[in-house]
């Protein structure tokens, strides 16, 4: 080990890169495979959207322009929450923070079920619940 803060040192922490004795395992390939299988679905959800959007526009009798607000909902989301969430996948861990993400995110996909039923639509508006949610 070396202590000089070296090329093969980690910010002078006295930690040699190069003398690892244990081989790499498969769990980065996992994590990879893994977000690649959740990129799939956050796109096949947004373009479920898109597809069922007619329809949610036939029955509700959503203007062209309602129907912007909603599917821009889902560009507001992003936004508003690529820093925060970017902060907590540096504090608490990128597989607790995508284990938590993939429960929230199942629960406001099933949520979106039942917005027309929820208090917020006597509230906001059939629309503005969807959006929400």
């Amino acid at each position: 080990m070396t202590s000089s803060g070296g090329p093969n040192s980690k910010a002078g922490h006295g930690v040699t890169l190069g003398d690892s004795k244990t081989a790499p395992t498969r769990v980065r390939w996992q994590m990879v495979g893994l977000l690649g299988i959740i990129a799939a679905l956050t796109f096949l959800d947004r373009l479920n959207l898109s597809i069922a959007g007619e329809y949610i526009q036939n029955e509700f009798a959503f203007s062209i322009q309602t129907m912007g607000w909603i599917f821009s909902s889902f560009m507001l989301g992003y936004a508003l929450f690529q820093v925060p969430v970017g902060w907590l996948g540096d504090r608490f861990g990128p597989r607790n923070l995508l284990t938590m993400a993939r429960l929230w995110w199942s629960l406001f996909t099933a949520a979106t079920a039942i917005a027309p039923r929820l208090p917020l639509a006597g509230w906001f508006g059939i629309a503005w619940s969807f959006a929400i949610i």
